[in-house]
């Protein structure tokens, strides 16, 4: 099966395959995990790394595709929908990758969201923690007082889920989206923006002594490792919980897998660990991808452009 390759070897050492950029090229989805808001924020970064126009230039042809196909109507959540397009704009704004003020260029997806959540009183739980990620976002050097307001009455909203999700059973096996650390990571950043204070200090207070006993159980070894990675944001001084190479999963996306683990350590884990848990688990990911180069390109994303369980997060992973 032919898998040859948009990049020359001599550029770098991951491939992302044809079959990605030329899916890309048809798909009018612009989600951040699971559409091409991950291949532009991937481009841009990979942009400032390589110093290659021609991944500026993928960047902002999406972008401009964007603009023009976006529609406000598409679903609220972070993975599938406007939350997460506007964490991705604002962040590329903030990191100077495209030029404008975010209060002007998101206004109508903050209008968008403040009404969905202002008219709905059965949001789920996944939909307040996509609003609260964005509205966190946005209020870091920005935002005003309406997205400040509107994350006050999602974190009251957000309680009783959480409750919940703290007593649940942690997964078997290592998912990014598992709801109690991100809980844990979200209410630890209101904290810090000084939005109901009070509030999150008292349940942050609850919820230590189920991370400590999450921690110390027999938890799968990347599973305690993301717990720990999030709720250390917060609990600064809890111990590292065990960790070896057998516990890597065979899956290697950013969803359930390995590069979902490297993403996490990187952004998190920085002087936590030593340099060599980041080298094997770097090589678990490269090897894997020199094997299955075309598999990885097509089978894992279902024939779509997906940061979450495609070749675009592991790249990503690996470049940070």
């Amino acid at each position: 099966m032919n898998s040859s390759l948009v990049f020359p070897k001599s550029t770098w050492d991951f491939h992302v395959p044809n079959a990605v950029l030329m899916q890309a090229s048809s798909s009018r989805n612009y989600a951040f995990l699971r559409g091409k808001s991950g291949l532009i924020i991937y481009f841009y970064y990979l942009w400032s790394w390589r110093h290659n126009p021609m991944y500026r230039r993928y960047a902002e042809q999406y972008v401009e595709e964007m603009s023009e196909w976006l529609y406000l109507e598409m679903p609220i959540e972070f993975d599938t929908g406007i939350t997460g397009i506007g964490w991705v704009i604002d962040h590329l704004i903030k990191k100077g990758f495209i030029e404008g003020d975010s209060d002007e260029i998101l206004s109508d997806i903050d209008a968008r969201i403040i009404d969905v959540f202002s008219s709905s009183s059965e949001l789920s739980f996944f939909s307040l923690l996509s609003i609260a990620a964005y509205c966190e976002q946005r209020l870091q050097g920005g935002g005003g007082e309406k997205l400040r307001s509107l994350l006050s009455s999602v974190f009251v909203r957000l309680l009783p889920f959480a409750d919940a999700s703290s007593e649940a059973p942690s997964p078997a096996t290592f998912d990014i989206l598992w709801s109690f650390p991100w809980v844990l990571y979200l209410f630890g950043e209101g904290m810090d923006l000084g939005i109901e204070e009070s509030l999150l200090r008292e349940r942050l207070g609850h919820y230590r002594s189920r991370v400590e006993n999450l921690l110390s159980e027999e938890t799968d070894g990347c599973v305690g490792r993301m717990l720990y990675l999030l709720a250390s944001q917060v609990y600064p001084d809890l111990p590292v919980p065990k960790f070896s190479e057998s516990d890597l999963p065979e899956d290697i996306s950013v969803h359930y897998g390995a590069a979902g683990l490297l993403l996490l350590m990187k952004l998190w884990g920085r002087g936590k660990f030593p340099n060599s848990e980041y080298e094997w688990i770097t090589s678990y990911i490269r090897d894997f991808i020199k094997e299955y180069p075309y598999y990885l390109g097509l089978s894992v994303m279902g024939g779509h452009i997906s940061f979450l369980d495609g070749t675009i997060g592991a790249a990503f992973a690996l470049e940070l």
